[in-house]
This record gives structure tokens, C-alpha cells and sequence, in this order.
């Protein structure tokens, strides 16, 4: 009897086990399907990324959306505050009548700063603002020029084999000009290998079914 229980026992095991692995295959062929169904193509990324964020948008990296537009904000926030700024001391100097294109005749009036900084005073401010916006339409650039190349690069390193797999290490001869004849360490780096890991796993998996 328990010879009995025991063989019927194992026969439910096996069979609850051989549904699991189906299963498991068939999710596994799915998700194979569904990354095989969308290329990610850096040419179209780099397309994309014209328009602040929509490289990343391409990419489906949608946590790096606050990074780039928090970025492009700031700059151009910074470059309004110091622009504003600059405007001010330019308008307070017109109207101490020091500035470019001032007629002959103009006549002193109050201004915001009068009583505050005299024109030597309102000179280095207008300078030093001046060269804090330029720097920060600098940095707008910069931020956009940034965001264009993260989103290539992360399309381009999508098609790349990032897994921990230690057989693509190769101990092979290398031959250096100052060191002669040895042994060195050959990593394969290359694009398509990721697809075609999946293309070999897929054909697998549906020879198992």
C-alpha cells in the first residue's frame, strides 16, 4: 500500500512539475517574442533626441525623463535669472546716462539702485552678469547636447550582451611589440550578440515544445 501511495504520489509530483516547466517555457517564448517584435535602432533614438527627452522616451527609459527636464529647466531658469538681472543694471546705467548709444543731451534719473550702487559699482555688476548668462546658455546646450548623447549610447549598448556569462573570456596568444609573445585575455565586444542569444534560445525552446 504504501509502494502504492508512493508511485502515485511521485506520478502527481511529476505531472504538477511537467505543467510548471510548460509554463515556464512558453512565458519564457513569449517574452523572447515580444523583445524580438521591437529593434531598438540608435539612428532613431539620436532622431528622437531633437526634441528634449524623446530619445529617452524612444528608449523606454521613462525614470530619466525627470533627470533631463529638471536639467533643461534649471539651466534655462538660471540663464532667465541672470539675463533679468543683467537687463536691470543695463536699464539703471541708461539712466545714469553711461551705456551705448547715450545722445549727448540725455538727462540723470532715478532708478532702482540710485542711492545703492554708484556707476563703477553697477559696471561690475552689469559685467559679471553678463558673463554668468552667457555661461549658462552654455550650459543649456551643453544639457541638450547630454541628453542626445545618453539616449544613442543607451540605444547602442541595448544590442550588446550585458550578462554575466564568463564564457566569452578567452585565454589566447598576443603578440605585443614591446612585451613579444604571450598569453592575454580576448573579450568579444560587438553588436547583435543579444539578439542573437535570443534568436539561439528561442530556436531551443521551441524545438522543446
Amino acid at each position: 500500500m504504501k509502494t502504492f501511495l508512493t508511485t502515485l504520489l511521485l506520478l502527481v509530483l511529476c505531472s504538477c512539475l511537467q505543467a510548471q516547466i510548460k509554463d515556464s517555457l512558453a512565458l519564457a517564448v513569449d517574452s523572447l517574442e515580444q523583445r524580438r517584435e521591437r529593434v531598438v535602432k540608435p539612428g532613431v533614438a539620436l532622431r528622437w533626441a531633437l526634441l528634449p527627452g524623446g530619445g529617452q522616451i524612444y528608449n523606454r527609459r521613462w525614470w530619466k525623463l525627470p533627470l533631463v527636464y529638471g536639467g533643461e529647466f534649471g539651466t534655462i531658469g538660471n540663464a532667465e535669472f541672470y539675463n533679468n538681472n543683467f537687463q536691470r543694471v543695463v536699464r539703471a546705467l541708461e539712466a545714469e546716462c553711461f551705456g551705448d548709444g547715450i545722445p549727448d543731451d540725455c538727462v540723470v534719473t532715478d532708478h532702482e539702485f540710485t542711492g545703492v550702487f554708484d556707476v563703477t559699482a553697477m559696471r561690475t555688476l552689469r559685467d559679471r552678469f553678463d558673463q554668468r548668462r552667457q555661461y549658462a546658455y552654455l550650459y543649456i546646450a551643453l544639457v541638450y547636447i547630454l541628453q542626445a548623447v545618453e539616449a544613442y549610447t543607451d540605444a547602442q549598448l541595448m544590442d550588446f550582451d550585458m550578462d554575466d556569462n564568463l564564457s566569452a573570456f578567452r585565454l589566447v596568444p598576443n603578440l605585443s611589440p614591446q612585451a613579444g609573445m604571450g598569453v592575454g585575455i580576448s573579450i568579444p565586444l560587438g553588436a547583435g550578440l543579444r539578439e542573437r542569444r535570443q534568436q539561439l534560445e528561442l530556436q531551443v525552446i521551441s524545438a522543446r515544445r
